[in-house]
């Protein structure tokens, strides 16, 4: 069983979402061409892509059958949160509204981290975990060109 200092960096990220998107609407600063183009959502994809590769990261190296269920879970507690998200902020976040196409967005980025980890071969995977620090297999690290 993992512990919650193995998923550390999820709950983190987890709380600076939370943080994010909990923030009253009179306390984030009012740029219009964001919303012009809905740059929004692109947020919102990229932080639930970043929050469920971070849940679902660590448990990748887990025999095939039970890192699917791992991975399904994760999606589902994702799609769960991002509605939670969006029902708190339209009901109890002043200056905030949710929205349907935030749930969309924040959908298809966890929907992307899905898909990758589901289809991906788990043990040619492009990063490891070194104690505290996630980094990149030396393999896949861009090569210098010489001078």
């Amino acid at each position: 069983m993992f512990s919650a200092k193995e998923f550390k960096w999820g709950y983190l990220w987890l709380i600076v979402t939370m943080v994010l998107f909990f923030t009253p609407g009179s306390e984030l600063p009012q740029v219009t061409w964001i919303e012009k183009l809905h740059f929004d959502k692109v947020i919102h994809a990229g932080l639930f892509a970043v929050l469920s590769f971070l849940f679902i990261f660590l448990r990748r190296k887990q025999e095939q059958v039970s890192t699917h269920l791992w991975i399904t879970i994760i999606l589902c507690c994702c799609a769960i949160y991002g509605i939670a998200v969006e029902i708190i902020q339209a009901l109890f976040i002043p200056y905030r509204s949710g929205d349907v196409w935030d749930f969309v967005a924040d959908l298809f980025g966890t929907g992307i981290v899905f898909l990758w980890f589901w289809f991906n071969d788990y043990e040619e995977t492009y990063f490891y975990v070194d104690g505290d620090t996630i980094k990149m297999k030396p393999k896949y690290q861009p090569k210098k060109k010489p001078l």
